[in-house]
């Protein structure tokens, strides 16, 4: 179930026209009646589900309650069933949109929820306003001159998938070197004002010693070796341009944002290998041929087949292409007709280019996505620093190989790994980071969830001799706990983090902190302002919540992952802030005496 919290919108009537997520958007169709034109709300008389029809308004809620408070009192006392919610703040007025999978869950809901008397509150609950079709109220805006902001649609695909392209690639690295500086600044600011003075009083004379800006110094930011055709691993959409026309490339703007338009794959797309965009090419003119019986898939009415293709590029010049289909009520006899469809368009004009073809199913109810190999190889080969990786289908790798190098190399230094070390390796992937400092480090232990991924990790370190990798399948937070029993005899551990976009789980956190032979984390943010709470929580002070002592940030490196993108990936060093006091101290006693 789904909780958005601490949004300010504009008013009441902005929230009523905001949307979920993409992934589960209740909006993403509408009637394809003649009579639906432009109504926003046509969408609701459609047969597939929208919860949309089943949301209520809940209000006069406690401004500080939290979501997960208003969740529990949902779940728990009232024993409701909430299927999605989403709490707002407007004027100093706390309430939230509740949804529901059916109309009796709704209406048990407004006679539990309208009256409640909750401390000092009493709530207010009513049906809500199913939200607009952001794609109709886009359209019905259009065409009656209603809004002075232009078509998100006319928007350049270069300046969406590469706004920085006409930019000299120095100019694009100050940039980015500055953003940094900026993120540092804030989580200054931010963390100090969950500090203590004597905390507060290091940073300060420490920023004085050193003349810099922000909490920790900032090395200066490492380019790609590659400012073009860098980018391994790339997923194209099949749909419409502007004048109709079918062809695959990237979506212009989102569809809550009121647009599907897709803008077509061109040689302007600088960041994108050339076999890449000649397998885009191929398969436009497959989609080309199916159009017919089998068009792509159309967001705005749910209809349609094809939904991406992904293709997977290496340096060792191999190729994987998935491609993704949405069934819809398609029999399996029907479905593996597509599959051999493809099977043959690969024996007929992919086999010279693409070296792997898979099929995938999508699956909106479960969120899993069945993949089936079509022909080719099962994996392809990547080569990073001497190791040559094996990447399936939903492997995770770096999208740069030649600047993931840097990005390595740079990690081993900053962490002063040596042949002493011991490396947790944390959310590992195809274990890339460990294997390749493998022969200069003592031992490594990497963490990942994708079972297929850790089988590809021990695979590779078998395949090298390499002998003291070992690597665990499951959640971070789950693992983790017996990655640190198997170090605890270790003297020098670094823990290396390389987490998704979302981030670290708390516990993840609060275990690593409570580890005292740990003396050093290294965290790798593909988006560093949003990996800033999880840096604050290492580095906020001892709690009953956060056990062991605080960390510091001690340097801050970016390496520059996504030319022509405003885009970087950072490396936050951490050691424990009584280390960083002492070394400090130490220092300056050195200082004096010389």
């Amino acid at each position: 179930m789904e909780i958005v919290s601490d949004r300010t919108p504009r008013s009441v009537e902005d929230v009523r026209c905001e949307d979920c997520e993409e992934a589960d958007d209740p909006t993403v169709a509408e009637s394809r009646s003649e009579n639906a034109g432009t109504d926003e709300y046509s969408y609701t008389q459609r047969d597939n589900f929208t919860s949309e029809i089943f949301k209520i308004e809940v209000a006069n809620l406690p401004f500080h309650m939290s979501p997960k408070d208003f969740k529990k009192l949902l779940t728990g006392r009232l024993r409701l069933q909430p299927h999605k919610i989403k709490m707002f703040n407007i004027k100093r007025a706390r309430f939230a949109f509740v949804t529901f999978k059916n109309d009796q869950l709704r209406d048990d809901a407004i006679k539990a929820l309208d009256g409640y008397h909750h401390k000092q509150n009493t709530f207010r609950a009513e049906l809500a306003k199913p939200r607009a079709d952001p794609v109709q109220r886009a359209r019905k805006q259009r065409s009656h001159l209603l809004t002075g902001e232009s078509n998100p649609g006319t928007q350049s695909v270069l300046d969406v998938v590469i706004p920085w392209h006409g930019d000299p690639y120095d100019e694009q690295l100050r940039r980015k070197q500055s953003s940094i500086e900026e993120v540092l600044i804030k989580l200054e600011r931010d963390l100090s004002r969950q500090q203590s003075k004597d905390f507060n009083d290091f940073v300060r004379a420490l920023k004085e010693d050193t003349g810099r800006k922000t909490i920790c110094d900032v090395a200066d930011i490492c380019g790609s070796p590659r400012e073009n055709f860098y980018r391994n691993k790339n997923e194209f959409t099949p749909g419409h341009d502007e004048t109709g026309r079918l062809v695959l490339g990237f979506r212009k703007s989102s569809y809550k944002r009121g647009s599907t338009e897709v803008g077509r794959v061109c040689d302007g797309m600088k960041h994108i290998p050339k076999r890449a965009l000649e397998v885009a090419e191929l398969f436009e003119q497959y989609f080309l041929q199916c159009a017919e019986a089998r068009p792509p898939y159309d967001a705005q009415d749910e209809r349609g087949y094809w939904r991406q293709v992904t293709v997977r590029t290496s340096e060792t010049d191999q190729c994987m292409v998935i491609v993704l289909m949405h069934p819809q009520d398609l029999t399996i006899e029907e479905v593996e007709q597509e599959v051999s469809k493809l099977r043959t368009y690969y024996d007929s004009s992919l086999s010279g280019v693409v070296s792997s073809l898979y099929f995938q199913r999508f699956d909106k109810k479960s969120n899993v996505y069945p993949l089936e190999h079509v022909a080719g190889s099962e994996v392809i080969t990547e080569e990073l620093l001497g190791i040559r990786f094996e990447i399936s289908p939903p492997s995770f790798f770096q999208v740069n190989t030649k600047a993931a190098e840097i990005l390595y190399g740079r990690i081993f230094e900053l962490a002063e790994l040596a042949a002493d070390s011991t490396v947790l390796d944390l959310f590992c992937g195809i274990g890339s980071i460990g294997l390749t400092m493998a022969s200069k480090v003592k031992r490594v232990i990497g963490a990942e969830i994708i079972p297929d991924a850790v089988d590809n990790a021990r695979r590779v370190a078998s395949q090298h001799g390499i002998n003291n990798c070992e690597f665990i399948a499951g959640k971070a937070e789950d693992v983790l706990s017996l990655a640190l029993h198997k170090v605890s005899d270790e003297k020098k551990v670094v823990a290396i983090l390389d987490p998704p976009r979302q981030g670290v789980h708390k516990r993840v956190i609060k275990l690593l902190r409570s580890s005292e032979n740990i003396s050093c984390i290294v965290y790798v943010a593909c988006n560093p302002a949003a990996a800033m709470p999880n840096i604050i929580d290492f580095c906020k002070q001892s709690s009953n919540n956060y056990r062991g002592g605080p960390w510091f940030p001690c340097v801050a490196q970016a390496v520059d992952m996504f030319p022509h993108t405003p885009h970087t990936e950072l490396i936050v060093v951490l050691r424990r802030f009584k280390d960083v006091v002492l070394s400090s101290r130490a220092r300056g006693e050195a200082d004096s005496v010389s």
